[in-house]
């Protein structure tokens, strides 16, 4: 159950009404201006929004020290409309925009809160990069950790969400949130061991790139091969029951497969003359311009000595989307890969070239109904005008 799906019944009759919305806001309103927390209103904001995400944490209720301050909330009538003054500062207004543009988009706001893979994914996007091939992903976040670490050591929140910020400055704000309730640890510990949730919702409602996979596919190399990245696209639109569901793995596979080494019917459609190109799902986020306020002298703490990379997140990222693409078989030609440490025993038999026509090892000999080749077919086609 999410926090807005919540509910509470006071163990006393109240004769007062509860406010309308609209009538809320303006209480909001003249609360911000009057003691002037307009940066604290939008913090609390986003902390508001990973509160369906603590799952084991626990927020003290509000008490109140002063008799006179309760005395005066338990007379207040709450049915009255809120009083605003005639000709507040400029900087008022600008507050009291900002908070009204807020409101607008707070049932958008609630949507994406009530997601709560949606906002793990997002968070730990921050990390991400699309171009980051699988067997590298270690190097890339090694680095990230050791910049990120000492600033969550030493509770340094300010220039930690000033990094965090320039790296995604469209969703700081979630980990603003994040940072105020006390989950700043949490994420960087699930990319640690190796969990980069994707939440396709949520990239599509943020424009965020959670996975290798809502790339452009890249120019093809010559008649003769194609990126495994466009390969894993191909296959997936393809829909074999095996290859039906987005790789959960977002880094892209290394390097090319040969035509002759791939399913009949990326053969058949790229030589009938089929573009790698997606018609319209594709979004890089990661080449977009975006603009974020912060401090231009943010000093960091540089690393005495550079520890030795632990390869643990590339050999398990390899392993997964490798998997993913081969769950048919390997192709002869790719023993360099099935028969590295990284990669579990599963290669196809050498010796077995002369086997039974039904082999799953050869991936051109996999069974596909007439179907799944037309939606590939009407795909390509489409492609091509």
């Amino acid at each position: 159950m999410t926090a807005w799906a919540s509910s509470f019944q006071s163990s006393f009759d109240s004769l007062s009404s509860p406010p309308s919305s609209d009538v809320a806001l303006g209480y909001l309103i003249d609360f911000c201006l009057l003691h002037n927390v307009g940066c604290q209103y939008s913090a609390a904001l986003a902390a508001a929004l990973t509160f369906p995400s603590l799952t084991n944490a626990s927020l003290p209720l509000p008490s109140f020290n002063d008799s006179c301050v309760s005395s005066q909330i338990a007379t207040a009538d709450i049915s009255s409309p809120p009083r605003i003054s005639q000709a507040p500062p400029s900087g008022h207004v600008d507050m009291k925009d900002e908070i009204l543009q807020d409101f607008t988009l707070l049932p958008y706001y609630m949507t994406l809160s009530c997601s709560r893979r949606g906002i793990q994914s997002l968070i730990c996007n921050t990390f991400f990069d699309p171009h980051i091939p699988c067997n590298l992903v270690s190097a890339w976040v090694q680095p990230i950790f050791e910049v990120l670490d000492p600033l969550i050591a030493k509770k340094d929140y300010t220039v930690l969400a000033m990094v965090l910020g320039r790296q995604r400055p469209n969703i700081v704000a979630l980990w603003t949130g994040a940072i105020v309730t006390g989950m700043s640890q949490l994420y960087p510990t699930y990319c640690r061991n190796r969990l980069f949730p994707i939440e396709i919702h949520s990239a599509a409602w943020t424009d965020a790139t959670q996975t290798f996979m809502s790339l452009d596919p890249r120019p093809l190399l010559g008649c003769d091969r194609i990126y495994r990245s466009d390969e894993c696209r191909l296959l997936y639109l393809a829909g074999e029951e095996l290859n039906s569901r987005l790789p959960i793995c977002p880094w892209p596979p290394f390097g090319t497969t040969a035509l002759s080494d791939t399913d009949i019917c990326l053969v058949l459609g790229l030589r009938n003359g089929g573009k790698v190109r997606d018609p319209g799902f594709s979004s890089d986020t990661t080449k977009q311009s975006a603009y974020a306020t912060v401090d231009d002298t943010i000093t960091l703490d540089s690393p005495k000595e550079t520890a030795l990379v632990s390869e643990t997140i590339s050999a398990a990222m390899t392993q997964s989307i490798f998997g993913w693409l081969r769950s048919y078989g390997w192709p002869a030609a790719e023993k360099a890969i099935y028969s590295h440490s990284w990669i579990p025993s599963e290669g196809p038999d050498d010796e077995s070239d002369d086997g039974p026509e039904d082999d799953v090892s050869d991936p051109g000999k996999a069974k596909y109904t007439s179907d799944k080749f037309e939606r590939i077919a009407a795909w390509l086609e489409q492609c091509g005008k």
